[in-house]
């Protein structure tokens, strides 16, 4: 009888490394006999091997002993696969293809690359990748241990950047990913960019004899050097260097320069931290300066008089206070009436708090002045500033400070008492009672500076 092939040619796609069967059922095969062939090239004839390749073997399935099955797949193997038998002297066949699929594989760049550039210039790298199916390649950014995918412009293949800056420092992977697997590679890129200053005060308070520490945290690439200057007016800049009165250290990024006992021309001077590298040295001043801190306001915003206001305020400052200037005014007249009156007085000589921290140790200093300011208007509000001098120039003025006169003095209104209630007369023990509320409420205010 004739023979028939009952399986008909497919299309086999298997992965690199994996196995495949390729089937050939011949029904009246009799005495006939199967040859598989790889392109012109015989693989087997019958029972009897030609090809030896220890991967392709005649195995059983469906009781068909005649399939051929290829292991560990490589790319050679790819093509057509021929099932062939003789028929009165004519051959009958059916063909296979097989595809043989290829994981990607990057060729460049080489994992681990390093690119340097300068800040402002432009940067393209190619990812070039190769695999079957083609590869879909993507360009990654890893920040704070997650990647994220970066939008590329035309070609996915090109991680282009424009204008760098320290920014755009850091890993970078490329991926490629096709339908059999994934293969990726990282790359580091480096920014050389200008040294980055920034001191964490521009301005410290002190005195003579007191201790004071300068915090600068630089960065740039190459690794910047550091240098402390002192810079005074009328004095060329001069490096400072580690001493029995200048300790300097470092924790990272941050660096510190700490003066044991600061000296009148330190009062004076500009602190310079300077970081240079190979793309050349920036720096910032932080001014050390004996005037006082801008006071804080204590007192409390509601008056106990009609026509006056008891003002409260502290002032940092390490010597005596000699100056004080107070400019307030109405808030609830209109814009033109709404003139500044400025009062300037000599400071009182005032207590502080030296004693309970202990000079030697500590000599922030705080300053508690007071001061009455009259002929004022009845349930008005007022806002107010104040600045102090002392040996070593002005402060700078207070936050700006809101406070309201009274209808009627406290005092009248204790006469009327409470709840209705009327008195015929205040006792003599009224005014000192009113005189605590005023020191409690003002002590209550202080309270938090310290």
């Amino acid at each position: 009888m004739e023979p028939v092939f009952r399986t008909s040619g497919r299309v086999f796609e298997r992965p690199k490394g994996t196995s495949v069967i390729l089937e050939c059922e011949v029904e009246n095969l009799g005495d006939n006999t199967i040859v598989w062939r790889q392109g012109e090239r015989v693989i087997s004839a019958g029972a009897v091997k030609v090809r030896k390749d220890a991967r392709m073997n005649l195995v059983e399935t469906n009781f068909s002993p005649n399939n051929l099955e290829i292991q560990n797949l490589q790319l050679l193997d790819a093509g057509n696969y021929t099932c062939e038998i003789e028929w009165q002297g004519q051959p009958r066949d059916i063909t296979h293809f097989l595809r043989v699929l290829q994981p990607p594989t990057i060729s460049h760049p080489h994992p681990g690359a390093n690119i340097f550039a300068n800040q402002g210039e432009d940067i393209r790298v190619a990812c070039t990748a190769d695999g079957d199916p083609r590869p879909v390649i993507k360009w990654k950014k890893q920040e704070r241990g997650l990647l994220h995918e970066l939008h590329t412009q035309n070609d996915p293949r090109y991680l282009a950047l424009f204008k760098v800056s320290p920014r755009d420092k850091g890993e970078y992977m490329c991926e490629a990913t096709n339908s059999v697997d994934t293969d990726y590679i990282s790359i580091y890129i480096h920014i050389n960019y200008l040294p980055r200053v920034q001191p964490l005060q521009s301005r410290i308070y002190s005195g003579v004899g007191a201790k004071v520490e300068f915090e600068c945290t630089i960065d740039g690439y190459p690794q910047p050097v550091l240098n402390w200057y002192r810079r005074t007016v009328d004095r060329p800049a001069e490096i400072l260097t580690p001493d029995e009165n200048h300790l300097m250290s470092s924790e990272g990024s941050r660096h510190f320069l700490r003066l044991r006992s600061v000296t009148k021309l330190d009062l004076t001077s500009n602190f310079t931290c300077e970081a240079n590298n190979e793309l050349g040295i920036t720096e910032k001043d932080i001014e050390l300066t004996g005037r006082p801190e801008p006071p804080t306001i204590n007192s409390t915003p509601e008056s106990l008089f009609a026509t006056s206001y008891e003002l409260v305020f502290t002032v940092k400052s390490f010597s005596t206070l000699s100056n004080v200037q107070i400019r307030y005014r109405s808030k609830d007249l209109l814009a033109d009436d709404r003139k500044w009156i400025v009062q300037l007085f000599p400071a009182k000589r005032e207590s502080t708090d030296r004693d309970q921290y202990g000079a030697a140790f500590n000599t922030n200093v705080y300053r508690v002045v007071t001061h009455a300011i009259d002929f004022l208007r009845r349930s008005t509000r007022y806002e107010v500033l104040v600045k102090v001098e002392n040996d070593y120039g002005w402060s700078d003025e207070s936050k700006q400070f809101e406070f309201r006169t009274r209808e009627i003095d406290y005092a009248q209104e204790y006469q009327r008492g409470y709840f209705g209630l009327g008195f015929s007369g205040v006792s003599p023990g009224t005014t000192p009672c009113i005189f605590f509320s005023l020191v409690l409420l003002t002590c209550l205010n202080l309270a938090n500076i310290y």
